[in-house]
């Protein structure tokens, strides 16, 4: 586009049917057929085709610094929600690893409260940290869902990643 104004703009226009006698010299009584071509060539405009031409491309360097700095954004936060996927997988294993100890605590207090060796507070904590720890897994997986969300639209596609189950 902004080259385009320093070169001449021509326009063709072709008429057929009854035309005007005064435009044509025929008699307007019979069918006749006109070609026009028009050329505009401006010779100086004032700088402002130059001035076009130098907007258009400050515009230009712009929308490809955007563009770039665009790209570099969704990289950094590609590699920002990648990174915290992995670390919360690294501590879901190992929550998961507590919330079996967790497990088998709660049920060797349960039947040592049934036999009368430990008090209901006893039985309660065990509970109470098995409860704690499979609620911070849930947590855990319900914001690893929403980052492997987020990082999907980062990259623009469905990623694959190992399933996980609650």
């Amino acid at each position: 586009r902004s080259k385009s104004d320093w070169y001449p703009k021509v326009d063709l226009e072709l008429q057929h049917g009854y035309l005007d006698e005064i435009e044509t010299g025929i008699d307007s009584t019979e069918i006749s057929s006109s070609v026009k071509l028009m050329a505009k060539w401006e010779l100086f405009s004032g700088f402002k085709t130059t001035n076009v031409k130098e907007s258009a491309q400050y515009k230009k360097i712009q929308n490809e610094f955007i563009l770039n700095q665009k790209k570099l954004d969704i990289s950094i936060l590609i590699e920002r929600d990648y990174d915290f996927l992995k670390n919360i997988e690294k501590l879901l294993v190992s929550e998961e690893k507590n919330q079996v100890v967790a497990a088998k605590l709660y049920k060797l207090t349960v039947k040592e409260y049934t036999k009368g060796i430990r008090d209901s507070g006893a039985l309660s904590g065990a509970g109470d940290e098995l409860t704690e720890i499979t609620e911070r897994i849930y947590n855990l997986k319900s914001t690893y869902i929403e980052t492997k969300l987020a990082l999907e639209k980062n990259v623009g596609s469905r990623l694959s990643f190992k399933k996980m189950s609650h």
